[in-house]
C-alpha cells in the first residue's frame, strides 16, 4: 500500500476488503458499495432493504424488524432477522434465538447466536429445556454455564454441575460485576488452585482489569507475582519496584520471565531480551506468546550477525502447528544452512515444516529449502526429490523457484478448472444461503452478501462446489469474493485459475503505457485489493491499487490530471492510470527491478532503501534475491513480495506459455518486457 507505513493495512484472506461500518462484526458494508444494476420491478424492496441495513448499522434493531415485515421477499426478510439477532447484545427474545437456529443450521454465525441466546435465557426456562438446548454443545458464556448447572443439579447430576461452574470460572472471562456475583455464589467449589489457574489465564490472555480484580482471591506472593506481571503488560511506571517484591522462589515464573522479555523488547533492547531467552526454555507455557518475542529476537540476532543465538532461540520453539510453528522452523533451517554451514541440521528443521504444514505456499517453501539443503550436502538425488515435490505447488513463490531448479526449459502450465455438469448446478442452486446471496445482489445489496459467500467456502470441501461459489460471487459483479474463494480453495491444493487470477477488461490495462508490466500490475492489483476497485484500508488506502488520498494527489498533478477523492474510490480505472504512473516511477528508480518496485510499492521506498544498503544489493549479484527477500524485516512485505513475485509468473503464463527458468531466482529483477514470455517449445509441467 502506498503512501502508508509498513505493516498497517488490513490483508483478509489475502486482500483488501471495503472498510466496514457499525456492523462490522458481521460484513456489513457500505450499503450500494457493490450496487447490482437495479430491476425496477423491485425498487420498492430494494429500499425498503436498504433501510432496514442502515437501521441495523445504527443498532435500531426495532426499526430494523418493523422495516423488514414490509418486504415481499421472504429471504430478504430472514436475512434481516438473521442480522439483527446477530448483531443486538443484551436484546431479543431467547424462544427466537433458539428457533433460528433449530430452524437454520446452515446458517453463518451459529457460535454467536447461542453466545447471544443464552445471555436472553429467562430464568423461567424449565431445567428440561435448558439441558435440552446444551445437550450437544457445552455452554459459550458464563451465564449459560451456571443455568446449566443448575439445570444439571436439578436432576441429580452434581458432579457434572461442580465440573461446569469450575471450567467457566477458570476458563471465561466475566463482565466486573457479573464476576464478584458468581464468585460469591460458587467460591467454596473453588481451590487456591484454580484461581491461581484463572489468574494467570487472565495475564496470558491480556483481560487485564479481570486479572487486577482476581488479585485478592489468592495468597500474597502469587499476588505479588502477579502484579509485577500486570504492570511489565502495561508497560507502567514502577515495574522495577514489582519485580523487587515478588518472592525469590517465584522469580523464575514462567509467566514472569516473558513479561520480562516482551518489556525489554518493547524498548528495543536486544541484549537485555537475549539475556533472558539464553539458553532457550524447554516446555514453557503458551509457546506461541514466547514466539512473538522469539520471533524479534531471532531477526535481530540475525542483523547483528549474532547468527549461533538466532538459531538456538529459533530451533527451540517449542511449537508443533500454527503460523509460530513455521516461522520458528523456517528461521531455524534458514540460519543453520545460509549462515552456520550446518545443512544436515537444517534439512532436518524443513523436513520437519514440511510434515508439520499443509498449505500449497508452506509446503512449497518447506520443500525448496529442503532441496537446498540436500544441495549442500552434495545429495543431488535427495535434492531433485525436494524439488519435484515442492514444483507439485507451481503457482507458488517457491513451487517456481523449484520448478526452474529442474529443468530451464520447464513451462508453467495451470490445470483446467473444474466444469460442474447440470445436476451439480441445479442442486447448488437450490441451497438456501445460494438463493440468499442471490436475493440480496438482485435487490441492489450485493455489499451485504461477504458472510454468506465466505461461509459457503468455508464448508465448500470439494472442486465443484468452490468453482461454483466463485461463480455465483462473479455472476454478482463480486469478483473480489471470487478471488477470495479461489484462495481458499487453493489453500486446499484446488486451483480455479479463472477466478484466482482474473484479467478485468479495463481500459487502463489495455493502455500501451501498461504494455511493459502488465503482469506486474495484475498480479499487484490481486495483492493489494483483490480487485475490489471499492476497497478502502484502515488506513485510508482507496481501491484497486490501495492509493492514500496524499501519494494519489502527488501522481495526479505528476500527471497533468485533476485529483478526485471520489474518482479514485470509485473509479478502478483513474485508480489504476495514478497506481500504474506509481509503479513506472519505483521501476525507474531501481533501474528496471520490479522485485524491488514491488517492496517499495508495500513498505516505501526509503525502507526498501535501508533494506539495500542493510544486506546488499541483489543487482549487483552480492545477495540473490530469494534471499534478500527472506531478510526484508517486516513480515507483511517479505509475504506481500513473494506473493506478487508468484502471481506475476502466472499472469504472464495466461497471455502466452511461459517458460519458468529462472525467472523468479535472478530474473525477476526484469519486467514483463524484458523477462517476458518464451515462445520456443519447452516441457510442460502440470499441478
Amino acid at each position: 500500500m502506498p503512501g502508508a507505513v509498513a505493516g498497517i493495512g488490513a490483508v483478509l484472506r489475502g486482500g483488501m476488503r471495503p472498510i466496514l461500518c457499525a456492523a462490522m462484526l458481521f460484513g456489513a458494508c457500505l450499503p450500494g458499495a457493490h450496487a447490482a444494476p437495479p430491476v425496477p420491478r423491485e425498487a420498492p424492496d430494494r429500499v425498503q432493504l436498504g433501510m432496514a441495513f442502515g437501521a441495523i448499522d445504527s443498532y435500531a434493531f426495532d426499526r430494523a424488524r418493523r422495516i423488514a415485515r414490509h418486504l415481499d421477499a421472504p429471504l430478504a426478510r430472514k436475512a434481516i432477522r438473521w442480522r439483527v439477532l446477530l448483531a443486538q447484545q443484551g436484546g431479543g427474545v431467547f424462544d427466537t434465538y433458539r428457533a433460528f437456529l433449530r430452524d437454520n443450521p446452515d446458517w453463518p454465525g451459529r457460535d454467536t447466536l447461542r453466545y447471544r441466546a443464552e445471555g436472553v435465557m429467562p430464568a423461567s426456562l424449565p431445567d428440561d429445556e435448558v439441558l435440552r438446548f446444551f445437550r450437544d454443545i457445552e455452554p459459550y458464556s458464563p451465564y449459560g454455564a451456571e443455568r446449566y448447572a443448575d439445570a444439571l443439579r436439578s436432576v441429580g447430576r452434581t458432579a457434572e454441575a461442580k465440573a461446569v461452574l469450575r471450567r467457566a470460572w477458570s476458563h471465561e472471562t466475566f463482565p466486573k460485576g457479573d464476576a464478584e456475583r458468581f464468585h460469591d455464589r460458587y467460591h467454596k467449589l473453588f481451590s487456591q488452585e484454580l484461581e491461581r489457574e484463572r489468574l494467570d489465564r487472565l495475564i496470558w490472555t491480556r483481560h487485564l482489569d479481570a486479572a487486577e480484580n482476581q488479585l485478592w482471591r489468592v495468597g500474597e506472593p502469587h499476588r505479588r507475582l502477579a502484579i509485577a506481571r500486570i504492570r511489565l503488560a502495561r508497560m507502567a511506571y514502577g515495574v522495577d519496584k514489582a519485580i523487587d517484591k515478588v518472592p525469590e522462589e517465584l522469580r523464575d515464573h514462567p509467566g514472569l520471565v516473558f513479561e520480562r522479555a516482551r518489556w525489554r523488547r518493547m524498548k528495543g533492547r536486544y541484549a537485555d531480551t537475549m539475556e533472558l531467552l539464553l539458553p532457550p526454555r524447554a516446555n514453557v507455557p503458551h509457546p506461541r506468546r514466547w514466539w512473538e518475542v522469539r520471533h524479534w529476537a531471532v531477526r535481530e540476532a540475525m542483523e547483528k550477525g549474532h547468527y549461533s543465538d538466532a538459531y538456538r532461540v529459533a530451533a527451540n520453539h517449542g511449537m508443533s502447528e500454527g503460523i509460530g510453528f513455521a516461522q520458528a522452523e523456517w528461521l531455524a533451517g534458514f540460519v543453520a544452512l545460509r549462515f552456520l554451514r550446518m545443512p544436515e541440521q537444517a534439512l532436518d528443521h524443513f523436513r520437519t515444516l514440511h510434515e508439520g504444514v499443509s498449505t500449497p505456499v508452506s509446503r512449497a517453501r518447506a520443500a525448496y529449502w529442503a532441496g537446498r539443503a540436500a544441495a549442500a550436502l552434495a545429495n543431488r538425488r535427495t535434492a531433485r526429490r525436494w524439488y519435484e515435490t515442492a514444483a507439485t505447488n507451481l503457482t507458488t513463490y517457491y513451487g517456481q523457484l523449484a520448478a526452474a531448479k529442474l529443468d530451464n526449459n520447464l513451462f508453467l502450465a495451470l490445470p483446467e478448472g473444474p466444469e460442474p455438469g447440470e445436476k451439480a448446478r441445479d442442486s447448488f442452486a437450490k441451497r438456501e444461503l445460494v438463493r440468499v446471496v442471490r436475493t440480496l445482489a438482485r435487490m441492489g445489496h450485493a455489499g451485504r452478501v461477504d458472510r454468506f459467500v465466505q461461509h459457503l467456502s468455508a464448508q465448500a470441501g470439494n472442486s465443484v462446489t468452490y468453482q461454483l461459489i466463485a461463480d455465483l460471487a462473479r455472476s454478482i459483479d463480486r469478483r473480489d469474493l471470487a478471488v477470495s474463494v479461489a484462495r481458499d480453495a487453493r489453500r486446499e491444493g484446488i486451483i480455479l485459475p479463472d477466478h484466482l487470477y482474473p484479467i478485468p477488461r479495463l481500459p487502463a490495462l489495455r493502455s500501451p503505457r501498461t504494455a511493459g508490466h502488465r503482469a506486474t500490475i495484475l498480479a499487484l492489483v490481486r495483492q493489494e485489493s483483490n480487485f475490489d476497485s471499492h476497497a478502502v484500508s484502515p488506513a485510508g488506502a482507496y481501491g484497486m491499487m490501495q492509493l492514500m488520498p496524499a501519494t494519489a494527489r502527488t501522481l495526479a498533478d505528476e500527471l497533468d490530471m485533476p485529483f478526485s477523492r471520489q474518482r479514485l474510490r470509485r473509479n478502478p480505472n483513474y485508480n489504476m492510470r495514478l497506481g500504474r504512473h506509481y509503479l513506472n516511477e519505483l521501476i525507474a528508480r531501481y533501474d528496471g527491478a520490479v522485485m524491488l518496485a514491488i517492496a517499495a510499492y508495500n513498505a516505501g521506498p526509503s525502507a526498501v532503501d535501508r533494506w539495500l544498503h542493510r544486506y546488499g544489493d541483489p543487482r549487483t549479484g552480492f545477495i540473490s534475491p530469494v534471499t534478500w527477500i527472506e531478510q526484508i524485516p517486516y513480515g507483511e512485505t517479505r509475504n506481500y513480495v513473494q506473493r506478487v513475485m508468484e502471481s506475476m509468473m502466472v499472469y504472464r503464463h495466461r497471455r502466452a506459455p511461459t517458460r519458468v527458468a529462472l525467472d523468479l531466482d535472478h530474473a525477476t529483477l526484469l519486467g514483463d518486457a524484458q523477462a517476458g514470455p518464451q515462445q520456443q517449445a519447452g516441457t510442460s509441467c502440470c499441478l
